[in-house]
């Protein structure tokens, strides 16, 4: 009995030192995450605002940030591997593959950020939420009046989205969250689109009214009449 304890006590030490390594693991690891979605919000504000000295500044500290998170969370993988890390990772993925678009029209692929630790669930999550963001830019070239990029902003949202549609056959345990997500992305397009063609017209219906204004000016300065 009294080895049956001793075992007990020691096998609940053990494991008592795990849980605490552990636990410091896990909350340094939720600090570095909130410091990434600060961080990634800033480069899509800047971004979005075309201050990329700014975004890129940022950008770089993010990057840094990530390598340290998987830097301490590899030995642990049922924290590398859960929503804490994933949902952070996303808002740096997100922020990066604006950054890339707006600045250099680009995306970059799954493969340049595998490089730093990134994921294919929370790049999935990324890509995703990153249909938003260009719905966002689409909107200021809307606004003004800058058409043809805003139609090519269109063009790429429904790109990812219908490249994405092709994960959903799997599981949700293999693909957490991406059925929602492609839910959500549908609509986000499609309302985006309605207002673009609503705006266009609405632009051309007032060029061409200005238009006929001018010409009927002129012809009645003129002293034209049938």
């Amino acid at each position: 009995m009294c080895g049956f304890i001793e075992a007990i006590e020691r096998s609940i030490e053990r494991i008592d030192m795990i849980v605490s390594s552990k636990d410091k693991v896990r909350e340094e690891a939720i600090k570095i995450t909130r410091d990434i979605i600060r961080l990634a919000g800033n480069v899509i504000t800047h971004t979005l605002n075309e201050n990329f000295d700014y975004a890129e500044k940022n950008l770089m500290n993010l990057r840094e940030l990530v390598k340290k998170l998987n830097g301490i969370i590899t030995p642990h993988p049922d924290i590398a591997y859960s929503g804490l890390v994933y949902n952070a990772v996303a808002e740096y993925v997100e922020a990066e593959l604006l950054f890339s678009f707006i600045k250099y029209r680009r995306l970059i692929e799954f493969d340049e950020l595998a490089k730093i630790g990134v994921h294919y669930i929370p790049y999935i999550h990324g890509l995703c939420d990153l249909v938003g963001e260009l719905k966002r830019y689409g909107l200021e070239l809307i606004r003004k009046s800058r058409f043809e990029e805003a139609n090519h902003i269109a063009t790429i949202m429904e790109h990812i989205y219908h490249t994405l549609r092709k994960l959903i056959e799997y599981p949700d345990a293999l693909v957490p969250g991406l059925r929602r997500k492609i839910d959500v992305m549908r609509r986000v397009i499609e309302d985006y689109i309605t207002f673009l063609l609503d705006m266009e017209y609405r632009d051309k219906l007032i060029k061409n009214l200005k238009q006929f204004r001018r010409h009927f000016k002129t012809r009645h300065k003129t002293g034209f009449t049938e």
